[in-house]
């Protein structure tokens, strides 16, 4: 079983992204739970589905759009 909630660095070597870039990007697409305190952690399961998005097209890997980007 894999975890669902990750670290920073977890997600960085799992996107290839660099940590500032992927700290921003993380935020865009509402990715971001804090667990208690200053402990924070990254839901898998959004990253997966903006990066699906990504891969379908949308250059931005926006799963926020409703309207289908009218």
């Amino acid at each position: 079983m894999e975890k669902r909630l990750l670290t920073i660095d977890e997600v960085c070597s799992y996107t290839s992204m660099g940590r500032s870039f992927c700290r921003e990007w993380l935020k865009e697409h509402n990715a971001v739970r804090k667990i208690s305190g200053k402990m924070v952690r990254y839901d898998r399961k959004i990253i997966d589905q903006a990066l699906d998005a990504m891969a379908k097209g949308d250059e931005q890997g926006d799963i926020r759009k409703v309207d289908g980007g009218a």
